[in-house]
């Protein structure tokens, strides 16, 4: 049988979220945001949902007076709510999980292996070294390069074509709009 591995995603601004600051500026407040963090380890495999054990008469009897502030706090604030008499949902909790089994974890090692992905030894920076990559850059240069070269003999007088590197067409004659017209084809098929 597999593990699973929970997480909870906090966003780099929890701290500074309104209702976490309001939270935080009651007398006690470092204690009831650690109270909540916790609350949302607790139900972090429930996806969210807190369940009342049924041990004393009410949810909030079965609780520290602290957690009871901080009950009393989220549900004023919408941040838990009532889903049956003996179970609250943590709103934010389900947004903040990630899971995935040892297998999972496993089968991601291996990817980034297979790829070549290593870590560069002058920084903590991600170096991926993957044959198809490279062939795909070549090509896109390869393109780029051809369409840079279309472009600067758009420019040029008919005349600086001779030292081209490209082939020229064997119909162009002195005559101005044959030239004009053999030329457009020659950068037509040289541009694709």
């Amino acid at each position: 049988m597999s593990k699973k591995y929970y997480w909870l995603k906090l966003p780099k601004d929890f701290f500074v979220d309104p209702k976490i600051k309001k939270l935080r500026r009651i007398a006690g407040g470092d204690t009831y945001v650690i109270i909540y963090l916790k609350m949302m380890l607790l139900v972090i495999n429930t996806d969210g949902i807190l369940v009342f054990e049924g041990i004393e008469q009410t949810f909030a009897e079965e609780l520290a007076d602290n957690i009871k502030v901080v009950l009393a706090y989220l549900t004023s604030q919408g941040e838990m709510i009532e889903i049956e008499d003996d179970q609250f949902l943590l709103q934010r909790v389900k947004y903040l999980i990630g899971i995935e089994t040892d297998a999972a974890e496993r089968k991601r090692k291996q990817r980034k292996k297979e790829q070549g992905v290593t870590l560069s030894h002058d920084s903590h920076d991600m170096v991926t070294t993957s044959h198809t990559e490279k062939e795909k850059e070549k090509d896109i240069e390869s393109c780029f390069l051809k369409k840079e070269e279309s472009k600067k003999l758009k420019k040029q007088p008919l005349s600086l074509l001779k030292n081209s590197p490209l082939p020229i067409p064997k119909k162009v004659t002195t005559t101005d709009d044959k030239i004009i017209m053999e030329y457009d084809r020659f950068i037509t098929k040289v541009g694709k």
